[in-house]
């Protein structure tokens, strides 16, 4: 793996990893958008993308992955939580949804990006000087409360409101401020 990770250092600015899975589907941000930012970094800042989970996240991370137009690696279900762990420690930057993983990250003091929405993240983010939170903006349903844990909701507003680009542009800022 350590040979592994050199060459592709070698090849790329940045090592990004992205989680697109959280214990439930209500969670999650969509798929495509995922997938825009990846590309987008890709793109513009010369990053190569890793994208991490557990074998049952596979079947979500191969969703993003047919929205993207360039190559990223899928390590979903190919590492121990050990292994994990120092895999992060290669990452300029994590990308996760409010999850597991990323608790680790924060843990291990990786930049990380938690996008938050039916969920409080003053109640469950990790505490760290690493971590900024991304919620959506945008107005929500006058119904709408956070925390909210209405498994039946039909449109995930919460989740489909944070901005593809407000998203990509937090991400640059944190790349070019302290790796160029």
């Amino acid at each position: 793996m350590h040979r592994f990770l050199r060459s592709v250092r070698k090849k790329h600015k940045f090592i990004i990893g992205i989680n697109p899975s959280a214990n439930w589907k209500l969670k999650r941000w969509p798929a495509a958008n995922f997938a825009y930012v990846a590309d987008k970094l890709i793109e513009q800042l010369k990053c190569a993308v890793f994208f991490i989970g557990t074998d049952k996240d596979n079947k979500i991370t191969e969703q993003v992955l047919k929205h993207m137009h360039h190559t990223s690696y899928n390590m979903c279900g190919k590492t121990t939580v050990s292994e994990l762990a120092a895999l992060m420690k290669s990452f300029s930057l994590f990308l996760s949804n409010d999850s597991g993983p990323a608790h680790l990250a924060a843990s291990l003091n990786i930049p990380t990006f938690i996008l938050f929405g039916p969920t409080s993240s003053q109640l469950t983010a990790p505490r760290s000087k690493a971590v900024k939170i991304i919620c959506s903006n945008a107005p929500k349903k006058p119904e709408c409360k956070i925390p909210c844990y209405n498994l039946k909701c039909k449109d995930n507003i919460c989740m489909k409101n944070i901005s593809v680009n407000e998203v990509l542009t937090q991400i640059r800022n944190e790349l070019l401020k302290k790796h160029v």
